[in-house]
């Protein structure tokens, strides 16, 4: 059976306006009846106030308000407004610990960017097939974060302490959505028709990604400053590059995107910051404004793969370095200790 989406609304909050377009235009191609959009938190806040729709669709990063803190200003909202409304995270990131992050601050489902037509109509039907009850504790409001084996998904269990998780209210799950829409799946031919949405367009990227390349550089150089600390370093590192990752496949940029993720995957696995790393984090850009330059697209060209095995071994290197040198040091103070 599919799914009858033209008695839904959704609300896309994402701050890159060629994304947002695209967005829209593929859940208006998927069928979903009423497509509210805005260009930042805030502005999605005051547009789920006044339109109170049936999904949340938003971006992690954007300014204002991000998605976790729209997140949780929607569950902490009162009624008549919908705080229990189903909330879909899009964002680069794709850690276990940034999901487990979202999942504690009330985000309903995860979706990784760059994702398909295919991506987004899964998630959907999932979160109306299976609405779960919502919980409110002392520190946390938003959907049982419990998840049956027979749903495909492990138990995972709270980081939140015994005191903090002590249940205040547990409001039975919502079947609003499925009265809308029914029980099943969206159409392949919609389905079809909206990844031609994705797949056709001809946003020019560029100017796009330049802006992404330009923060990166400005983030070198207040890395190399010394006066932050590692934490604050990584985000502001990590935050272009997730970007770029995140948009560049879907505007045909694939070699460009596939760089960013091995780049992402580098910084987020380090504890801290060196010069070293840094060094490997200016080559990677010096490395995508020739790309640009060049105008090169593909990934799995001669050209691309050289690219991509050059990046990660730069960082593969660097890691074995780094494991031998905290190695070292640990034998060295154990060593000091024994004498001692």
């Amino acid at each position: 059976m599919n799914l009858n989406l033209e008695r839904i609304s959704i609300l896309v909050v994402e701050d890159i306006m060629p994304m947002r377009d695209l967005l829209v235009s593929m859940l208006k191609t998927m069928g979903v009846g009423q497509v509210y959009f805005a260009s930042d938190g805030q502005s999605g806040f005051n547009t789920f106030c006044n339109k109170n729709p049936d999904i949340v669709m938003t971006d992690w990063h954007m300014p204002e308000l991000n998605g976790i803190e729209l997140a949780q200003k929607i569950r902490k909202s009162e009624k008549p407004l919908n705080f229990t409304v189903p909330i879909m995270m899009m964002s680069g990131y794709c850690s276990p610990a940034r999901i487990s992050d979202s999942r504690d601050n009330g985000i309903t489902e995860f979706i990784v960017k760059p994702f398909s037509a295919m991506d987004i109509s899964t998630r959907m039907a999932y979160m109306i097939k299976n609405p779960r009850d919502f919980i409110i504790t002392k520190e946390y409001a938003g959907p049982d974060r419990r998840r049956k084996k027979a749903e495909g998904f492990d138990e995972t269990k709270s980081k939140r302490t015994e005191n903090s998780d002590k249940l205040i209210n547990r409001i039975p799950a919502d079947t609003t959505l499925q009265e809308k829409t029914g029980i099943g799946k969206v159409s392949e031919t919609a389905v079809s028709n909206s990844q031609k949405v994705l797949d056709d367009n001809q946003i020019n990227f560029k100017p796009i990604v330049s802006g992404f390349i330009k923060q990166l550089e400005d983030a070198l150089k207040i890395a190399r400053s010394g006066n932050l600390t590692d934490k604050t370093v990584k985000m502001e590192l990590t935050t272009p590059i997730m970007q770029i990752k995140a948009n560049a496949k879907i505007f045909h940029y694939a070699l460009v995107g596939d760089l960013a993720n091995i780049a992402l995957t580098f910084i987020e696995g380090l504890a801290t910051m060196d010069e070293n790393a840094l060094v490997i984090v200016q080559a990677y850009t010096i490395t995508l404004k020739k790309i640009l330059s060049f105008d090169i697209k593909e990934s799995d060209s001669r050209e691309g793969e050289a690219f991509k095995n050059e990046l990660q071994k730069a960082c593969d290197r660097h890691m074995r370095l780094r494991n031998k040198m905290l190695k070292d040091n640990m034998i060295k103070e154990l060593e000091i200790k024994e004498k001692s």
